[in-house]
């Protein structure tokens, strides 16, 4: 059963007034099965002083009720116009309570009255004026019986927003909420960064396996390398990384001494249909990948010159053929 927290202002000698505005939310009761926390200032009688007393209502308006019901019979008390302001205040800036104001027809001249009415136009509150006892109590009954229907009629995204989020009823609950997030928040940042900084050192681990190779030109790591010769030159193609290539050749018919160091570097070769290709200016060096294909130097559609390979798995020495002076 829903409860729904209703406190009844107005000047105290307004008894029969407020035991109206009781029984018939007694009566929605038993029509809505909702359940009314009714409460008036006669509930809050346990506090020593009058200061002490009312300072017990604003509470309870300003953290608890759900609906503030005002009547205005015969006369509008100070700490009555308190009660409204702080229920006011309250809708203005949390979005609750909601307030309901029945004002006799007979006061509603009052300067105070008419204040109250422009304020709750703004807000769209309800401020009803009544002529009768019997005429309040069919208004009330009419509008409290529209108030549950809304209630019961609002949708978990609409209590969500208006009730939970903009409320401070639901103080200690939203700050519970807050740091169960934030720990889950933080803990969540922490796995992350941990997954982040492990899958960084598998990353790492997994790329040197892969570079495990040195190269024989200046020492760095690579993936992989490719050795082929020609019948002028040893060509070493290595893989610097995914699908960059580095294109390095020793002329052995040209060999001074054994020299070590490559006759021709190129930078930032690719693989396309079993060739390495390597540009060099207006060059393109095209080392063939397997089979009966030639070594092919081109400059644009033109082939400038071409070196049968002899050996597609070279594993030899890998520099300039010595010569020997004859004497």
């Amino acid at each position: 059963m829903k409860k729904i927290r209703c406190f009844v202002a107005g000047a105290k000698d307004q008894e029969r007034q407020r035991e109206i505005l009781t029984s018939v939310l007694g009566n929605m009761q038993t029509k809505w099965n909702v359940m009314f926390e009714t409460k008036s200032f006669a509930d809050f009688n346990g506090t020593l002083s009058s200061d002490g007393q009312q300072k017990d209502y604003n509470k309870y308006i300003m953290s608890k009720a759900d609906i503030v019901v005002f009547v205005f019979d015969h006369n509008v008390g100070e700490k009555t116009i308190e009660e409204f302001v702080v229920a006011y205040k309250g809708l203005l800036s949390r979005n609750h309570p909601d307030i309901l104001v029945f004002c006799n027809s007979a006061v509603k001249n009052d300067l105070n009255i008419q204040a109250m009415s422009l304020m709750l136009n703004q807000l769209k509150q309800y401020y009803i004026e009544y002529s009768t006892d019997k005429d309040l109590k069919h208004l009330f009954s009419e509008e409290i019986d529209k108030y549950i229907k809304r209630k019961k009629d609002k949708t978990f995204t609409e209590w969500l927003i208006c009730d939970f989020m903009r409320s401070n009823r639901y103080v200690k609950t939203k700050n519970s909420l807050i740091l169960v997030l934030g720990l889950l928040l933080f803990v969540s940042i922490g796995y992350n960064i941990s997954k982040s900084i492990s899958q960084k050192s598998s990353t790492i681990g997994e790329l040197q396996k892969q570079t495990s190779e040195i190269s024989v030109y200046d020492g760095c790591r690579i993936i992989s390398s490719k050795t082929i010769k020609t019948t002028n030159n040893i060509v070493r193609i290595e893989m610097i990384s995914e699908n960059v290539y580095r294109y390095l050749s020793w002329n052995i018919s040209r060999g001074v001494n054994g020299k070590k160091e490559p006759s021709l570097v190129i930078l930032d070769g690719e693989y396309k249909n079993g060739y390495f290709r390597f540009k060099k200016g207006t060059y393109l060096y095209m080392v063939p990948d397997s089979g009966n294909n030639q070594l092919l130097i081109m400059e644009g559609e033109k082939v400038l010159g071409c070196e049968e390979v002899v050996d597609f798995n070279y594993k030899g020495i890998i520099e300039q053929a010595q010569i020997v002076l004859m004497k």
